[in-house]
């Protein structure tokens, strides 16, 4: 018999994607298509092994067949569209197909020798090349490639802008609160996120000319990327800049007042207390004494007073002969103001004390927060009115009447306290006589020194109280002797 040769694929691998799975291949164009169950396995695999003369493969007929024999498979149609198996297929002569024992392929061919269950609507669902539609009908289900966008941010500053965005509601939400300034849509940290990535005016004209110029062009016009879609968006927001500026102000203001506030209380406090204090007066005083002591006979000696220098150099001056946990010579004159008023130095730690005064009042860099709130307001000032413009609308309008409103009763007043603080502060220096041969140091500075000096005050006592209270305790141990020993001892026979 003559055989027809269907289109096949090269000779060795194919790239099948069907991992044996049994699928309708189509049927050459003027050729009954073959019945569901031909076919070897998948992977892409080559046909069966090399047949006899007697079978003629796909494009690899012998010389005795001839090109017009008809499939022996049955016609199928399946209700869609199918993904196809590439696999390499072939199909028999009448005669190879008559010969049953020469080749599964023919034993399979003949009717109830091997059953073969088929479900044609799961393979449908599974391998077709349409997938349901909401409407009941079927859609095709196409792999669009993306449209190129139009970009002008540099990579580093898209990546930026889109962490930005992972961060923020979708646009619409996001551009609607900034018009609003909606406190209920976006938080503090959100609207800080969005004043720092701020399109800068030099990014608003490359935006501006690059819509200009795409507007002109001719043809289909490209979509923006997310990130310079979103600046668009951004910069079309009347007053974009005031209103961030501005919203981050009013959601920062408690913030920075607080710092400033607490500034000007603990400096002031703390001034007033090293000023007052009879035990620091106390403690200069014996330190005044012992100094000239030691210097007696030598210019250093009969001093009226010393710098604050000196308060460090107490602690590293040692006593070669260390006893009773007096090591240093601040140690001595723990342990003789302990003497002569016991329990009076536990005082300086208290809470409000000398020491906590002192600890709070180091961490204020006083003259730098001067300079810093003297800033900030101008730039409150500067920020409420633009908001109060006229051409402004009047969400802004309400926002920088409140700004002013904050400026005159609030900022204000605070920096008036700043600068009494500046002031006690100077009156301490001259107290203490600082500054008189240098200029004195700064507040925080000069806290910072008697707030270590007075850390090595307690680390002193407590060790002094610690030493006693063993001695006292060692001393209360009472020699007790064996009652045999006793008795023995009393046994004068």
């Amino acid at each position: 018999g003559s055989v027809a040769t269907p289109p096949t694929t090269p000779s060795g691998k194919g790239k099948g994607k069907g991992k044996g799975k049994v699928v309708a291949q189509p049927p050459p164009l003027g050729q009954t298509p073959t019945r569901i169950g031909e076919g070897g396995k998948g992977k892409g695999k080559t046909g069966p092994p090399p047949l006899t003369k007697r079978f003629s493969l796909v494009g690899k007929m012998n010389s005795t067949s001839s090109a017009g024999a008809e499939p022996h498979k049955a016609e199928v149609q399946p209700k869609v569209p199918m993904k196809r198996l590439f696999w390499n297929s072939f199909i028999l002569d009448d005669e190879s197909m008559a010969q049953r024992g020469t080749s599964v392929w023919a034993i399979i061919d003949e009717p109830r020798t091997v059953e073969t269950h088929l479900d044609t609507g799961e393979l449908e669902r599974l391998f077709g090349e349409h997938i349901s539609g909401k409407d009941g009908q079927t859609e095709k289900r196409t792999v669009r490639r993306q449209r190129p966008r139009a970009r002008l941010f540099e990579e580093a500053r898209r990546r930026q802008v889109c962490v930005m965005l992972a961060r923020l509601p979708l646009f619409d939400v996001t551009i609607r609160a900034i018009t609003d300034m909606d406190d209920t849509t976006l938080d503090k940290d959100q609207v800080e996120l969005l004043l720092a990535n701020a399109p800068s005016p030099d990014e608003v004209a490359a935006l501006a000319k690059m819509a200009k110029d795409m507007e002109n062009q001719e043809g289909e016009l490209l979509s923006w990327d997310d990130a310079e879609a979103f600046a668009l968006r951004l910069i079309r927001v009347p007053s974009y800049m005031v209103r961030l500026q501005l919203w981050a102000f009013e959601n920062c203001f408690q913030e920075h007042f607080a710092m400033y506030d607490a500034a000007a209380v603990d400096v002031t406090r703390a001034c007033e207390v090293l000023k007052e204090s009879p035990r620091v007066q106390r403690m200069l005083a014996l330190s005044l004494t012992v100094g000239n002591y030691l210097n007696a006979g030598t210019s250093r000696g009969r001093a009226d007073g010393f710098s604050m220098d000196c308060l460090q150099q107490l602690r590293t001056l040692k006593t070669p002969f260390p006893a009773h946990g007096v090591s240093t010579l601040l140690d001595f004159l723990v342990q003789q103001l302990e003497r002569s008023r016991p329990g009076d130095l536990d005082h300086l730690f208290s809470d409000g004390g000398e020491a906590q005064v002192a600890r709070l009042a180091a961490r204020h860099k006083l003259n730098d927060l001067l300079s810093e709130l003297d800033t900030y307001k101008r730039n409150a000032e500067g920020l409420a009115r633009h908001a109060v413009a006229p051409e402004v609308d009047e969400v802004l309008r309400l926002r920088g009447r409140r700004a002013e409103v904050r400026l005159i009763r609030e900022l204000v007043p605070l920096a008036g306290r700043l600068r009494v603080a500046q002031e006690s502060y100077k009156e301490l220096c001259t107290w203490f006589r600082e500054g008189g041969t240098r200029p004195a140091r700064a507040p925080n500075e000069f806290f910072a020194v008697w707030d270590e000096f007075l850390q090595a005050v307690q680390k002193s006592l407590e060790g002094q109280n610690r030493g006693r209270a063993r001695r006292r305790r060692m001393a209360m141990v009472v020699m007790r002797r064996p009652m045999e020993h006793v008795r023995k001892a009393m046994d004068i026979a």
